[in-house]
């Protein structure tokens, strides 16, 4: 589908010559990506002239407005299910693109009437059209996202930061290994034994070891060979081991594979916690925390125990039992203020927060008078030069030949 777009995209500029696409304004909106390749092609191609906006509505009003569309309940439940993550090669994702937004814009009933000040202000990030400074909200999930940085783990790299009820950053965490005499393994630390060290992730040799042990108590209570006796004319299991092959395969898939605690690392939530608390006592509370990702049911509840409010994050966490575990104190609904709210981070993305937030061009003129810009014809920060633009999208949809579709030549591309 990205191929097919790109495909469109090139076709609309045959016959029009170089001068004259020089002077045109034009924007290409793709309506949306369901697969983490299209994204991946996309950027491959236009780079940084392409803008991806992730904008989310709580599962709540998604179910409501496909009901009001004539949609069953069973058949709401299948599609957002399948939007979410389908089990095909080449299935819908939204679940892993959604984190590699640019800007993440948060849609409900109750904020409608904000979301065209929300995207003028990105437009003008992208034309460098006004001055646009970061808010404290995109300043913290920025720290975050740094601090993600430090981490070694073998998993997934984590970062937080909690802040004030004014929105000063008081701490910043990061999942890693912790040492004795406080704080975490740096790579400076001459007797650093990490995962990466070791060679191994200890929570995965861990819940396998878990599996391997359930297996031997299945084989050692001899159950198979005695229904085997008891059932001898039916093939219960077979002698070759493959049935046993076959559980073993199935308690590894099971929620053993969702088991968290035996890993070595402190989570990002805590390591901030922990920090924060050392350096600047009380101060959290009633602040917030951001996380890169979604917190896990044993983060959660330190959460709640710190007295933090608001819980800001990007990627989802389908592991996390949080809301199942503590909903007497944890709720996704923003109309709740009587409980933790954990949302759904809002604003630029801290993948291209210093690039949008880096002055490029001169903000006032010879006498200190600042300078204004002419939105009717603003051009974006950002430009990729019209010779090569022509050539990748010529690499990106070569493959629809094979598909059958007409794919033009080079020399028919002004």
């Amino acid at each position: 589908m990205a191929e097919l777009a790109i495909k469109k995209i090139r076709e609309d500029r045959i016959g029009i010559k170089t001068e004259d696409l020089e002077g045109r304004r034009k924007c290409y909106l793709i309506d949306s990506l369901k697969n983490v390749d299209e994204l991946h092609l996309l950027r491959s191609v236009y780079r940084d002239i392409f803008y991806l906006f992730s904008i989310y509505s709580s599962e709540k009003e998604r179910k409501e407005n496909l009901i009001f569309r004539g949609l069953s309940n069973a058949e709401v439940e299948i599609i957002i299910e399948k939007d979410d993550l389908e089990d095909l090669p080449h299935g819908q994702n939204v679940r892993n693109i959604f984190p590699e937004a640019d800007f993440l814009v948060r849609v409900s009933k109750n904020n409608q009437g904000e979301v065209e000040e929300k995207i003028q202000r990105y437009l003008h990030l992208i034309f460098e059209s006004e001055i646009i400074t970061p808010n404290f909200h995109e300043i913290a999930m920025y720290h975050a996202k740094s601090a993600s940085g430090n981490s070694a783990c073998l998993s997934r790299q984590v970062g937080a930061a909690i802040t004030d009820n004014k929105g000063i950053t008081l701490a910043k965490g990061w999942n890693d290994v912790p040492k004795y005499g406080g704080n975490l393994y740096r790579e400076t630390d001459c007797d650093d034994i990490r995962c990466l060290n070791n060679g191994y992730c200890n929570n995965d040799r861990l819940k396998f070891s878990i599996v391997e042990e359930i297996m031997n108590e299945i084989e050692q209570s001899q159950i198979f060979e005695t229904r085997r006796e008891l059932n001898s004319n039916l093939r219960i299991l077979g002698s070759d081991g493959n049935d046993l092959n076959k559980i073993r395969l199935i308690l590894k898939n099971s929620r053993i594979k969702h088991l968290t605690e035996y890993s070595r690392a402190i989570h990002a939530e805590m390591h901030a916690i922990i920090v924060g608390s050392q350096m600047t006592g009380d101060k959290m509370v009633g602040g917030n925390l951001y996380c890169t990702t979604y917190p896990c049911h044993n983060c959660a509840r330190h959460i709640i125990l710190a007295g933090i409010k608001n819980i800001y994050y990007i990627e989802p966490y389908k592991k996390s039992l949080g809301i199942l575990m503590h909903n007497d104190a944890l709720t996704e609904d923003e109309n709740e203020l009587n409980k933790v709210r954990i949302l759904l981070y809002e604003g630029v993305s801290p993948r291209r927060y210093i690039e949008f937030f880096s002055m490029r061009k001169s903000r006032k003129n010879s006498i200190g008078e600042v300078i204004k810009t002419d939105l009717t014809i603003a051009v974006p920060k950002n430009r990729l030069s019209l010779q090569a633009i022509p050539q990748l999208e010529n690499q990106a949809i070569h493959s629809l030949h094979e598909c059958g579709f007409l794919v033009l030549d080079d020399e028919e591309i002004i």
